[in-house]
């Protein structure tokens, strides 16, 4: 457990009891404006808590689906890569894991924006050419939709 967030749990504890414990119509105007200033505190810490718990847990749930895609030879099909490459733009880019999987997803892009341009476009290729473009694609982690 996080010696950090023990602590502000018990600071946000003590500052419950103690707004529970005031009287509203308290005469003492520094006991009112610290009752005040620990409503307002529990308040903001409770929301910005949540936001980061609810965060949390949506990173965590895209990280699972796609976890198989970034470590092992797991293939997803373009609809699912796109839909998860859209789901990651709300993470930081900093993250190592997000870094990867967007590392992934631009070879898979790459390869099948310069394949279907080549098919698109009917182009002869050399066998080279295409050789290498197999091979790319065999590395490549999607599959058709």
């Amino acid at each position: 457990s996080d010696p950090f967030s023990t602590e502000l749990e018990t600071l946000m504890q003590e500052g419950i009891e103690l707004c529970a414990k005031g009287d509203p119509d308290e005469e003492d105007e520094l006991f009112r404006n610290v009752m005040s200033s620990w409503v307002g505190l529990l308040l903001a810490e409770g929301f910005r808590l949540d936001r980061l718990w609810r965060c949390r847990n949506e990173y965590q749930g895209w990280r699972e689906k796609v976890e198989g895609f970034v470590f092992s030879s797991e293939k997803l099909s373009l609809t699912t890569l796109e839909s998860l490459k859209k789901q990651c733009s709300s993470f930081p880019s900093g993250i190592e894991f997000v870094k990867l999987f967007m590392d992934e997803v631009a070879l898979a892009s790459d390869w099948f924006d310069e394949t279907r341009q080549i098919l698109d476009k009917a182009q002869k290729v050399t066998i080279v050419k295409m050789k290498s473009l197999i091979a790319r694609g065999e590395k490549v982690k999607i599959t058709a939709n």
